[in-house]
Parts: structure tokens; sequence; C-alpha cells
């Protein structure tokens, strides 16, 4: 089995002016076409050639460098084609109430998305895709083919399932009560997952939207944004307010609550 190199769903020419007929031809008879070339070269008569190529970034990452860079940017290139269309569609009803969620309306998720994207020199652009996980969606910056370890983002709890995630967990559970218009909620986000990554075998973290779940905030004397609290066994043994700036600062001010308890 090799991977396959995908016709555009549209005309080349469609989405002009916005992007011209040379520009997606470009991309996707240059671009596209190599990264599929040289996938299939890499990983024939292997293991690799008969699973999805979001399976093949997993298994190469870390392990096969030219195999997992040419996945990953096939991978994105197909992800492109998928996020356009010459025609004008409207949101979907589920995709608008998870915009509302997160950003407060559809005006506020473009007028964040421009002024990020516009921080970033043109030399410098990040391509930007949507992640997703249970009650969480939001778009993330990451470079090429994020050539950085792969994380999930960290997911959000809500007062529906706070119960069960984190008073009914199974030992330690870190949670950080954030807001989306908090800059240092910003900043702490990609070190909160590393955070996570080095935990996963030992500690959850989860994530609180503050403005969203204001009783469960009341209920913990949440007072700003970020803040981490710590539970073990339904109890909150620890809390932590404002930003930190490392990943080790993180790590220790988590670790802390539950080092102190026999």
């Amino acid at each position: 089995m090799s991977f396959e190199y995908k016709e555009l769903p549209f005309a080349a020419k469609s989405l002009e002016p916005f992007i011209t007929e040379k520009t997606m031809i470009f991309h996707h008879d240059k671009h596209y076409k190599k990264y599929v070339s040289q996938l299939n070269e890499l990983t024939e008569n292997s293991t690799l050639a008969d699973l999805p190529l979001q399976d093949v970034l997993m298994k190469s990452h870390n392990i096969d460098k030219a195999i997992f860079q040419n996945a990953a940017q096939a991978w994105n290139h197909e992800f492109y084609w998928q996020c356009l269309s010459p025609d004008k569609i409207k949101p979907s009803v589920e995709f608008l109430e998870t915009i509302d969620d997160h950003f407060g309306s559809l005006q506020a998720f473009k007028k964040d998305f421009k002024r990020i994207y516009d921080q970033e020199s043109i030399f410098k652009r990040q391509a930007r895709r949507p992640t997703t996980a249970p009650g969480h969606s939001l778009m993330k910056t990451q470079p090429n083919s994020n050539k950085k370890t792969p994380r999930g983002p960290i997911p959000m709890v809500t007062g529906d399932s706070f119960q069960e995630l984190i008073l009914q967990a199974e030992g330690p559970v870190g949670v950080e009560f954030m807001s989306y218009g908090c800059e240092h909620c910003r900043v702490i986000e990609p070190i909160l997952e590393e955070v996570a990554e080095i935990l996963k075998n030992k500690e959850k973290i989860y994530r609180v939207n503050l403005i969203k779940d204001q009783d469960l905030a009341k209920r913990y004397g949440i007072q700003g944004t970020p803040t981490l609290t710590m539970f073990l066994n339904g109890q909150k043994v620890g809390q932590v307010e404002g930003p930190r700036p490392t990943a080790s600062s993180v790590l220790e001010a988590v670790e802390q609550p539950f080092q102190a308890i026999p």
C-alpha cells in the first residue's frame, strides 16, 4: 500500500483573487506531490506503509526524522485543502457554539486570530490548525511540521464533569483555573502542556474556564487567573496564584502539596 497523492477538491483558480491559481498549483503540484512521493519511497516495504497518515506521524516522531517530516508536510497540505472552499459556507451551529464558549463570539475569534497573526513577521508565519479534545477546541500555533514533541491540549473540565474527573479521581489532580482573555494564561498554556507530559503517568492536569464556571471558582476561592489548584481524594490540598515562567517552577508548584501529605 502507498500513500495517495490526492487531487485538489476544487479548481486551482477558483480561490482567486484571494489565492492565485499559480500559488495553488505550486503548493499542490510541487510541494505536496514531493512530500507524498518521498514518503512512499521512505516507507516502502515497511509496516508504516499500511497505516493512516496520522498514525505514521505519531509512530515516526523522534524515531525517523525524514519519515516524520514528509508525513507531517503531506498531512499539512491535505488539511490545508480541506480548510478552503471557493463557496461561502456558513459555520455550523456546533462550531459557532464552540467559538462562543471559548472566545465570546465569532467576531472576537476573528479579532484574536488576526491579532496573533499580525504579531508574526512574513518570514516567520506559522501554520495554524484547530486541536480538539473532549470539551476543548482552540487554535494552536505550531511551526511548520511541528518538530517539537506532539502533545494534546490539556482537557477542559466543566461543572458537569468536575465531580467525576477531579473529585472522584484516583491519585493527585492539578487544575488550572483560566480565562481566554488572560494573557498570563496564554503564556502558561504551553508550559502546562509540558508539565502534563512529564506527569502523565502519576498525575492528571485539567483546565477550568473561570468565566464559564464561576460557581466552581467561587466554591474553591479562586480570585484570579491563572490559578493552579491541586486536589487529592476529593479535597483541595494546595493552590498557587499567578503565572509561573518555566516548566520547572510549575512542576514544583504542582507537586509540592502532594509531597507534604504523609
